[in-house]
């Protein structure tokens, strides 16, 4: 691993970028998010570039030119206002468990401060998922809720925990 390690929000020209990593997220980690690579595959063109911004901002870290993981925020879509979720996070394998997800959080809640009107910020893990937990601990959030029963990409059923981070 090189010491040039940086995270930048994607342009809509990366759009097949973006969608190789996401897709890659899926393939060998389908039970933590709540897509189904299944479905995420079959979209168009157009779908992957409106996920590089619309109503958000999604994000590519690089290990210099090298696209090692994504992660994005956009505003809540069950239409609470002044809220955000952040969403799709995904690190390879060989970079986990360097503190990078610090990365992520910061470039995301930067993003949310300079909207100007997003004053909530949503993050969820379902159960077991002790590094995504530290991660959203480390930045303050808070738990709000458990959803018992919450279906993953992947068909499982499971606990899901809720953190709000007020900025």
């Amino acid at each position: 691993m090189t010491q040039d390690i940086y995270i930048r929000q994607w342009e809509e020209d990366e759009w097949q970028v973006l969608k190789e990593i996401r897709l890659e997220a899926l393939r060998k980690n389908q039970q933590f998010f709540g897509a189904s690579i299944d479905i995420e595959s079959a979209k168009n063109e157009a779908f992957w570039r409106r996920a590089t911004s619309y109503d958000g901002a999604t994000f590519g870290l690089f290990d210099a030119d090298k696209v090692i993981g994504l992660t994005g925020i956009y505003r809540d879509w069950t239409g609470r206002e002044g809220a955000a979720i952040l969403c799709m996070s995904y690190i390879r394998e060989e970079y986990r468990g360097k503190g990078l997800a610090d990365l992520f959080y910061k470039a995301r809640i930067d993003w949310a401060k300079a909207q100007g009107n997003i004053h909530t910020l949503v993050v969820a893990h379902r159960e077991g998922n002790e590094a995504s937990r530290a991660a959203n601990q480390r930045w303050g959030f808070q738990l709000v809720k458990v959803d018992e029963a919450h279906v993953y990409g992947n068909g499982d059923k499971d606990k899901n925990y809720v953190y709000e981070l007020k900025i």
